[in-house]
Protein backbone atom coordinates (compact mmCIF):
# COMPACT_ATOMS: atom_id res chain seq x y z
CA UNK A 1 0.00 0.00 0.00
CA UNK A 2 2.98 2.28 0.39
CA UNK A 3 4.52 1.29 -2.95
CA UNK A 4 3.20 4.84 -4.81
CA UNK A 5 4.50 6.70 -2.07
CA UNK A 6 7.34 8.79 -2.96
CA UNK A 7 10.80 7.10 -1.04
CA UNK A 8 11.66 9.41 1.18
CA UNK A 9 13.42 10.27 4.66
CA UNK A 10 11.49 12.44 7.46
CA UNK A 11 13.91 15.06 6.72
CA UNK A 12 12.44 15.22 2.80
CA UNK A 13 15.94 13.59 1.47
CA UNK A 14 14.21 11.72 -1.99
CA UNK A 15 15.58 7.47 -2.55
CA UNK A 16 15.44 6.38 -5.41
CA UNK A 17 14.38 2.94 -5.06
CA UNK A 18 15.30 0.62 -7.44
CA UNK A 19 14.82 -3.43 -8.27
CA UNK A 20 16.81 -6.84 -8.36
CA UNK A 21 16.17 -8.59 -11.75
CA UNK A 22 16.94 -12.51 -11.75
CA UNK A 23 15.04 -12.56 -15.15
CA UNK A 24 13.59 -10.41 -17.58
CA UNK A 25 9.57 -12.52 -16.68
CA UNK A 26 10.38 -10.26 -13.38
CA UNK A 27 10.35 -7.08 -15.27
CA UNK A 28 6.31 -6.08 -14.32
CA UNK A 29 6.89 -6.82 -10.89
CA UNK A 30 9.37 -3.72 -11.14
CA UNK A 31 6.99 -1.15 -11.94
CA UNK A 32 4.16 -2.90 -9.47
CA UNK A 33 6.94 -2.31 -6.75
CA UNK A 34 7.16 1.41 -7.63
CA UNK A 35 10.74 0.66 -8.54
CA UNK A 36 13.09 3.47 -10.49
CA UNK A 37 14.68 0.91 -12.90
CA UNK A 38 17.26 -1.68 -12.36
CA UNK A 39 19.84 -1.61 -9.23
CA UNK A 40 21.20 -5.44 -10.27
CA UNK A 41 20.43 -7.08 -13.52
CA UNK A 42 21.66 -10.74 -13.07
CA UNK A 43 22.92 -11.83 -16.24
CA UNK A 44 23.79 -15.42 -15.32
CA UNK A 45 20.05 -16.63 -17.01
CA UNK A 46 21.28 -16.13 -19.96
CA UNK A 47 23.77 -18.68 -19.81
CA UNK A 48 22.12 -21.21 -17.24
CA UNK A 49 19.99 -23.79 -18.08
CA UNK A 50 21.21 -24.00 -21.29
CA UNK A 51 24.15 -26.33 -23.31
CA UNK A 52 25.71 -23.46 -25.31
CA UNK A 53 26.94 -20.18 -24.59
CA UNK A 54 24.45 -18.04 -26.02
CA UNK A 55 25.82 -15.44 -29.15
CA UNK A 56 26.57 -11.35 -28.95
CA UNK A 57 23.11 -10.71 -30.58
CA UNK A 58 21.00 -13.08 -28.02
CA UNK A 59 22.72 -10.82 -25.19
CA UNK A 60 22.39 -7.64 -27.38
CA UNK A 61 18.81 -8.42 -27.70
CA UNK A 62 17.91 -9.77 -24.22
CA UNK A 63 19.39 -6.19 -22.68
CA UNK A 64 17.67 -3.99 -25.22
CA UNK A 65 14.34 -5.21 -24.08
CA UNK A 66 15.51 -4.61 -20.45
CA UNK A 67 16.22 -1.54 -21.21
CA UNK A 68 13.40 -0.85 -23.44
CA UNK A 69 10.87 -2.26 -20.73
CA UNK A 70 11.94 0.56 -18.27
CA UNK A 71 11.24 3.40 -20.26
CA UNK A 72 14.15 5.80 -19.29
CA UNK A 73 14.72 4.35 -16.07
CA UNK A 74 18.19 3.19 -15.37
CA UNK A 75 19.68 -0.49 -15.28
CA UNK A 76 22.45 -2.00 -14.16
CA UNK A 77 23.78 -4.97 -15.79
CA UNK A 78 26.17 -6.98 -13.91
CA UNK A 79 28.36 -9.43 -16.48
CA UNK A 80 28.82 -12.69 -15.53
CA UNK A 81 29.57 -13.63 -12.19
CA UNK A 82 30.14 -17.25 -11.83
CA UNK A 83 31.17 -19.24 -9.10
CA UNK A 84 31.87 -22.88 -8.26
CA UNK A 85 27.98 -23.11 -6.37
CA UNK A 86 26.73 -21.73 -9.64
CA UNK A 87 25.96 -24.92 -11.68
CA UNK A 88 26.20 -23.37 -15.78
CA UNK A 89 26.28 -26.13 -17.73
CA UNK A 90 27.24 -24.04 -20.86
CA UNK A 91 30.34 -22.80 -19.10
CA UNK A 92 31.25 -26.18 -18.37
CA UNK A 93 30.61 -27.32 -21.82
CA UNK A 94 32.80 -24.93 -23.44
CA UNK A 95 35.60 -25.50 -20.81
CA UNK A 96 35.60 -22.24 -19.47
CA UNK A 97 35.42 -23.29 -15.83
CA UNK A 98 37.31 -25.82 -13.35
CA UNK A 99 35.73 -29.33 -13.14
CA UNK A 100 36.63 -29.01 -9.20
CA UNK A 101 34.68 -26.72 -7.14
CA UNK A 102 36.02 -24.70 -4.40
CA UNK A 103 35.32 -25.08 -0.51
CA UNK A 104 34.41 -21.47 -0.37
CA UNK A 105 32.98 -20.11 -3.50
CA UNK A 106 33.90 -16.38 -2.69
CA UNK A 107 37.86 -17.88 -3.01
CA UNK A 108 39.26 -18.97 -6.68
CA UNK A 109 38.29 -18.08 -10.15
CA UNK A 110 35.12 -16.39 -9.70
CA UNK A 111 33.71 -12.89 -11.25
CA UNK A 112 35.41 -10.90 -12.65
CA UNK A 113 38.58 -13.28 -13.00
CA UNK A 114 36.91 -15.98 -14.64
CA UNK A 115 36.13 -13.12 -17.27
CA UNK A 116 39.90 -11.89 -17.21
CA UNK A 117 40.95 -15.59 -18.04
CA UNK A 118 38.18 -15.43 -20.56
CA UNK A 119 38.48 -12.14 -22.63
CA UNK A 120 35.80 -13.32 -25.57
CA UNK A 121 33.49 -14.07 -23.75
CA UNK A 122 34.08 -10.79 -21.12
CA UNK A 123 34.19 -8.75 -24.89
CA UNK A 124 30.70 -10.41 -25.88
CA UNK A 125 28.95 -9.36 -22.90
CA UNK A 126 30.40 -5.84 -22.75
CA UNK A 127 29.90 -5.28 -26.44
CA UNK A 128 26.42 -6.56 -25.97
CA UNK A 129 25.41 -4.29 -22.66
CA UNK A 130 27.34 -1.00 -25.23
CA UNK A 131 24.65 -2.32 -27.62
CA UNK A 132 22.07 -2.29 -26.01
CA UNK A 133 22.32 1.08 -23.90
CA UNK A 134 21.55 2.64 -26.93
CA UNK A 135 18.34 2.01 -25.86
CA UNK A 136 18.19 3.67 -22.70
CA UNK A 137 20.64 4.26 -19.34
CA UNK A 138 23.07 1.68 -18.18
CA UNK A 139 25.36 0.95 -16.11
CA UNK A 140 28.18 -1.90 -15.65
CA UNK A 141 28.88 -3.63 -12.72
CA UNK A 142 32.11 -5.92 -12.45
CA UNK A 143 31.97 -8.46 -10.02
CA UNK A 144 33.84 -9.98 -7.65
CA UNK A 145 36.41 -7.09 -7.62
CA UNK A 146 39.07 -7.96 -4.93
CA UNK A 147 42.19 -5.80 -6.19
CA UNK A 148 42.95 -2.57 -7.50
CA UNK A 149 44.60 -4.38 -10.56
CA UNK A 150 41.20 -6.42 -11.09
CA UNK A 151 39.43 -2.65 -11.42
CA UNK A 152 41.99 -1.37 -14.21
CA UNK A 153 42.20 -4.53 -15.83
CA UNK A 154 38.36 -4.75 -15.80
CA UNK A 155 38.32 -1.07 -17.32
CA UNK A 156 41.19 -1.63 -20.13
CA UNK A 157 38.82 -4.74 -21.51
CA UNK A 158 36.09 -2.18 -21.21
CA UNK A 159 38.01 0.21 -23.47
CA UNK A 160 39.35 -1.98 -25.94
CA UNK A 161 36.06 -2.69 -26.64
CA UNK A 162 34.93 0.71 -27.13
CA UNK A 163 38.03 1.29 -29.16
CA UNK A 164 37.15 -1.81 -31.35
CA UNK A 165 33.05 -0.72 -31.92
CA UNK A 166 34.68 3.09 -32.89
CA UNK A 167 37.17 1.58 -35.71
CA UNK A 168 33.91 -0.47 -36.63
CA UNK A 169 31.70 2.64 -37.24
CA UNK A 170 29.70 1.35 -34.88
CA UNK A 171 26.89 3.68 -32.91
CA UNK A 172 27.87 4.24 -28.94
CA UNK A 173 25.71 5.11 -26.31
CA UNK A 174 26.34 8.80 -25.15
CA UNK A 175 27.45 9.22 -22.19
CA UNK A 176 28.83 5.58 -22.23
CA UNK A 177 27.82 3.52 -19.06
CA UNK A 178 30.11 3.83 -16.66
CA UNK A 179 31.71 1.11 -14.65
CA UNK A 180 30.99 0.00 -11.02
CA UNK A 181 32.30 -2.94 -8.96
CA UNK A 182 31.09 -5.27 -6.34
Amino acid sequence: RLRRLPAETIDGHRIELQANLEIPAELPLITQAGAQGIGLLRSEFLFMNRESLPDEEQLTETYRTVIEALAGDPATVRVLDWSSEKDIEALSTAGLVPEYPYVNPAFGLRGIRLLLRQPELFEMQLTAILRAALAGPVRILLPMITTVSEVRAGRDVYERVIRRMRRRSERLPDPLPPLGIM
